[in-house]
């Protein structure tokens, strides 16, 4: 039998349907860590033209460095909700579907037992559960990537969109290369 996409999310809703305000809590907290970052990367053409040109003053590198520092302790809280909340979701639907696993195996019958050895059991769930774990959790980080790339990329047309057309044609010539 083969299982569709489809098929594997009606499965695992029930699982991930008790801690799914975490899960989207975490997947929002992606959209303030990409437009920090995309702020920062914006912040680099101001930094080089201002902070280190030749009319550059020192309360010029200071308010720059204080936007930056600024930028990276607004960055502390959302990025610690975001990782902390995808990994607690995810270890949270692990322990239930290893609970779910275990009630299994105890209304085996002890014939069942007889033929198979307890440790392999025990260790394919614990590897089947640990290679969920780390696909649902990589799953969450699939919305924040390409959030990130898409602002960054946004950046980049702004200062200097004839560029970043020329890099977005080069690139892959120089990754097949």
């Amino acid at each position: 039998m083969k299982l569709t996409l489809k098929d594997l999310i009606k499965r695992m809703f029930p699982y991930i349907k008790p801690v799914r305000k975490q899960v989207i809590a975490a997947a929002l907290c992606s959209i303030p860590l990409a437009a920090i970052k995309g702020y920062q990367a914006y912040l680099v053409k101001d930094i080089i033209d201002k902070g280190f040109g030749p009319e550059a003053t020192r309360s010029d590198a200071y308010s720059l460095a204080a936007i930056l520092f600024g930028l990276a302790i607004l960055n502390y809280p959302f990025r610690y909700y975001h990782f902390f909340g995808m990994k607690y979701a995810v270890e949270r639907v692990t322990c239930n579907i290893r609970e779910r696993i275990f009630e299994k195996f105890q209304g085996l019958p002890v014939s069942f037992f007889v033929n198979n050895k307890q440790g392999n059991l025990l260790a394919r769930t614990i590897d089947d559960t640990k290679l969920f774990s780390e696909s649902f959790q990589h799953l969450i980080a699939l919305f924040r990537e390409p959030l990130t790339a898409v602002v960054l990329l946004g950046v980049a047309f702004y200062h200097d969109w004839y560029l970043t057309l020329v890099m977005l044609v080069v690139t892959p010539l120089f990754i097949f290369i």
